[in-house]
């Protein structure tokens, strides 16, 4: 398909200088042709012994410099159309960014985030959690002897190495997890129900879609996501509204049984006890823990989610098979300040790094006191020493067959 023709025109030097400038391509196109136009003129008249083609290719040679001197002024004119179109356009551009670390192909995802202000904001917080969670382990006191004989070898190390990444990247948990969802600026007992609903329907479920769907609620109703609009709310209008969520249909039943439970049973509020958490549909041990530090900043155990689990036993911090194995392993031993932190901290560690499918060890800081980033590491370097062995062998093998055919 043929382009539009561009609408070119010739200005000389009485005219005014034009804000779009003057081309150097064409001047240069035009100045060609017309000397090449001189070198046909030439050559037809060296050709032809007839007096008129010499006094032509004679003309044409000597009004070379006039014609190059109109080329010095002209100026390449679009047409009004294309004006307002690169206008248009250079306005919509978005503003580059002079600084080094942006243009960098190594800039982690913690610098682009620092470029928008609210993304500044979450670094900051970043680094500060980072920071108490680093003195937090610091100020941890020497447990007793029968729970330091079960503390695995190397954890501080390894807690400290997973620590120094988490403050490098910021993790979907730490900005869509289910304890930053909720509004902040309600009543507590709105936020604590908010916060409920959030980890409800974060089982199976990612952070980004728990957000959204946690953001459609909000939005639903006038006075935004409270007990009494999900206690108003058919079943039906519930699971419209979390249709995005892993299990929507069990998940809605859930919530609109819980509202008539939170009525009638608690004023309204939700338990501030593990036993009255666990007793609602849909809540077992790992929301109900995580729901106690959030909402009433309550710590009686660790929640364990599945980044957890995966990640304590690839660290050989435990050998369980379940979250709930996990936990009652890790409380065992883990002093118990670390309580808290530790699932924010593992769980955002498991979003960015230690993925269940494809882990990025060789980026990882702690490959070489983790066991299963060392023995990773080691099926790494073998395939790839596998692979230049039978490269070599098979450019060898070729040599042999080349001097055989010359032979």
């Amino acid at each position: 398909m043929r382009g539009k023709k561009r609408k070119v025109e010739v200005a000389y030097e009485n005219e005014p200088p034009r804000e779009e400038g003057r081309p150097k391509m064409l001047r240069t196109s035009v100045r060609v042709l017309a000397r090449s136009l001189a070198a046909s003129s030439s050559a037809s008249a060296s050709s032809s012994s007839s007096s008129a083609a010499v006094a032509g290719a004679a003309a044409a040679s000597s009004s070379m410099p006039a014609l190059e001197s109109v080329l010095a002024n002209a100026v390449y004119r679009p047409s009004a159309r294309t004006t307002a179109r690169r206008r248009a356009t250079r306005s919509e551009r978005p503003q580059r960014h002079s600084s080094s670390s942006s243009s960098s192909s190594s800039a982690s995802s913690l610098s682009s985030a620092a470029a928008k202000p609210e993304g500044r904001v979450k670094v900051e917080q970043q680094q500060q959690q980072q920071q108490y969670r680093s003195a937090l382990l610091e100020s941890v006191p020497p447990q007793d002897t029968e729970r330091a004989a079960k503390e695995p070898e190397n954890w501080r190390a390894l807690w400290s190495a997973v620590e120094q990444m988490r403050s490098r990247q910021v993790a979907p948990v730490d900005t869509m997890g289910c304890s930053e969802v909720g509004d902040k600026t309600a009543s507590p007992r709105v936020f604590r129900f908010q916060t409920l609903v959030a980890l409800m329907l974060s089982s199976m479920t990612k952070d980004e879609t728990t957000a959204a769907a946690i953001a459609k609620m909000q939005n639903h109703w006038p006075d935004g996501l409270t007990l009494e609009n999900v206690h108003a709310a058919s079943e039906r209008e519930i699971d419209s509204l979390i249709c995005k969520v892993g299990f929507h249909n069990r998940k809605a039943s859930y919530l609109k049984r819980t509202a008539e439970i939170l009525v009638k049973q608690h004023n309204g509020d939700i338990p501030d006890t593990l036993k009255g958490l666990v007793a609602l549909p849909g809540v077992g041990p790992k929301m109900a823990h995580l729901c106690l530090q959030a909402a009433w900043h309550k710590t009686v155990g660790i929640g364990v989610d599945i980044h957890v689990h995966r990640i304590s036993n690839r660290f050989k911090w435990v050998r369980t098979n379940t979250p709930e194995q996990t936990r009652e392993a890790l409380e065992d031993w883990l002093p118990r300040p670390l309580w808290r932190p530790i699932n924010k901290m593992l769980v955002g560690f498991g979003q960015t790094v230690c993925s269940a499918l494809r882990p990025k060890c060789s980026d990882c800081l702690a490959n070489e006191l983790c066991p299963y980033g060392r023995s990773k590491l080691r099926h790494v370097r073998a395939a790839e020493t596998r692979k230049k062995n039978a490269a070599k062998a098979k450019a060898e093998q070729n040599g042999e067959k080349n001097e055989t055919k010359k032979k």
